[in-house]
């Protein structure tokens, strides 16, 4: 199976419902020690060991990967979602100056703001130049946003009308039969790359179970759905671990 790494997702309810998504897919062992834990207007990727926190890297490994704000919601797959320090350099949340009409492609979404946002993030600073990518969902749209290593530089950032088909921007593609950071210089090729996945679920708790089944369960750590319903996004969540032992006696049978 394809390694998609972070994945948010976008997607319609059979109901009809505006809902999204999101996925974790891990393949190494140490960077699996982690859960969602539901927060009041957004969802946090949180350690296992509260002392992981003190690495270096902690910012690439746990942060708010979904937001609710103004009838919209926005996932993303790093700090970029609400925290406005990038390696000691004042950055934009990506939630910022986001507003107008929710529910059509009116021209007031923030195409120019999504870039210049994310062109200022930048991919992560990891060896494996994983993109940062980012989707704001607004009940009659969504918007998908990614920032990669590429030769020629830029930001690929594209608006996608969802129809009943689920749609997600991955981080990491295939190539030769190897997994590569996913890396985009124009939209056009950013628009190829989206994935679709058999969602079918009406509820946020089915969404996230069924994105869980979806991915390999050797990569899987945690998925998690919104539904949008009375006027406010409702987010649920399946972890492959929920504490600190469970994760332990799973690295003891895979070692």
């Amino acid at each position: 199976m394809v390694y998609h790494g972070r994945m948010p997702v976008a997607l319609v309810t059979p109901e009809g419902r505006p809902a999204a998504g999101y996925l974790v897919q891990v393949r190494s062992l140490p960077n699996k020690k982690r859960k969602f834990e539901l927060l009041s207007d957004r969802l946090y990727a949180a350690p296992l060991d509260p002392k992981d926190l003190e690495k270096p890297d902690a910012d690439l490994i746990f942060y708010h990967t979904m937001l609710s704000k103004n009838g919209m919601l926005f996932v993303t797959n790093g700090a970029q979602t609400d925290m406005q320090t990038l390696r000691s350099k004042s950055v934009r949340n990506f939630h910022d100056n986001f507003s107008g009409n929710q529910n059509d492609f009116s021209g007031r979404i923030p195409f120019s703001e999504a870039e210049a946002i994310m062109s200022d993030w930048g991919y992560e600073p990891d060896n494996m130049f994983t993109p940062r990518v980012a989707l704001v969902r607004y009940p009659g749209c969504a918007l998908f946003a990614i920032a990669s290593k590429h030769e020629n530089g830029g930001v690929g950032v594209i608006s996608v009308g969802v129809t009943e088909a689920s749609i997600g921007l991955p981080t990491y593609t295939e190539s030769n039969g190897q997994a590569v950071s996913l890396s985009v210089e124009n939209s056009g090729y950013l628009y190829e790359n989206l994935v679709h996945i058999p969602v079918t679920g009406n509820t946020a708790e089915e969404i996230a179970n069924q994105l869980y089944e979806f991915s390999d369960p050797k990569l899987i750590v945690a998925s998690a759905g919104a539904v949008f319903r009375n006027g406010k996004w409702e987010i649920a969540f399946k972890n492959k671990f929920n504490s600190l032992e469970d994760y332990e006696r799973f690295a003891a049978e895979v070692k």
